[in-house]
């Protein structure tokens, strides 16, 4: 997740254009959220977001990681979901948490 700088192109456009593949090609898919590793694998309540163009390709991710302890909601704005988890980490970082 970012912004590569420079350029200020999201990851949504840099990731097809990476692997030389369209959208249509190869849904991608952005999963961002209040999750550390090590509370997922100590089964800690959270819950993230995966938000992608194709509705399909977000269900499918929440489908595969959805559990009891583990939310997964989806939506279309993969916009929001990159540039506020990007800014999340900037802030943390900020705030001496990370």
């Amino acid at each position: 997740k970012g912004i590569e700088q420079g350029t200020t192109k999201l990851m949504r456009d840099l990731i097809p254009e990476a692997l030389e593949r369209t959208e249509e090609q190869n849904p991608v898919v952005f999963v961002s959220g209040p999750s550390f590793a090590q509370e997922v694998m100590d089964k800690c309540p959270t819950s993230v977001v995966a938000a992608s163009k194709t509705s399909d390709a977000a269900a499918n991710v929440q489908s595969i990681f959805t559990s009891n302890y583990f939310r997964v909601s989806t939506t279309d704005d993969i916009t929001a979901v990159e540039v506020a988890g990007a800014l999340k980490n900037v802030l943390a970082i900020a705030a001496g948490i990370c």
